[in-house]
């Protein structure tokens, strides 16, 4: 498995001041996914992409690959996430290797389970064109929804991305396609918890009552 893990973490934020360096538990949301991906994927490249001093210092402290601050035109309130990736894939592919696909890990959706990532990760290299196809974690307002546990999201308009995890192939990446679109299956979490996504105080608040 050619996978490489990308933790985007830009610090600003409009919200909630130093979104991605508030405390979780012991913790700041940056470090629990670092801790996530260097527990549950030692085999992977793990990248930090950020325009914060701090936060780059904290990720070399770990042995995380954070080579460089993120340019700021890739850094703004306007900045897409397939820009930010493709960035970060372009420098690691030219320094190091190849990959298949990119996992990509928010530090604001700090609950997430490693069996459901393995399982999209083994769903993913069942299809031949594993690079043109993405896979990402999806909610629905629907509770009663029953389907097989990965499904085409072009045909299933009920649902929204969590944020949780983006599993998308390089191919998808390199052409600069929207990740919720073609070829884009979705992978159901059901859970408050695990659908929490923070974006203000409020949200942190729950995710602290979560521990």
């Amino acid at each position: 498995m050619k996978i490489m893990i990308i933790i985007p973490a830009r610090k600003n934020s409009k919200r909630l001041k130093n979104k991605n360096l508030q405390k979780l538990g012991n913790y700041s949301l940056i470090e629990n996914t670092i801790n996530f991906a260097k527990k549950n994927f030692k085999n992977f490249t793990t990248l930090v992409s950020t325009d914060s001093k701090k936060m780059r210092s904290l990720s070399l402290r770990q042995n995380i690959l954070c080579p460089w601050l993120r340019p700021k035109k890739l850094s703004g309130d306007k900045s897409s996430s397939i820009s930010v990736l493709k960035h970060a894939l372009s420098w690691s592919e030219n320094k190091f290797n190849t990959y298949d696909a990119v996992l990509l890990l928010q530090p604001t959706t700090p609950f997430r389970k490693y069996k459901d990532i393995k399982f999209c990760i083994n769903k993913f290299y069942s299809f031949k064109n594993f690079k043109n196809i993405s896979i990402i974690s999806v909610k629905s307002k629907n509770k009663n929804f029953k389907k097989q546990k990965i499904f085409n999201l072009e045909k299933n308009k009920e649902f929204s991305p969590n944020g949780s995890f983006y599993l998308i192939g390089v191919n998808k990446i390199k052409k600069n396609q929207i990740i919720g679109k073609k070829n884009t299956f979705g992978y159901l979490i059901k859970s408050k918890k695990y659908n929490l996504d923070i974006d203000k105080i409020e949200d942190l608040n729950q995710a602290r009552r979560y521990l």
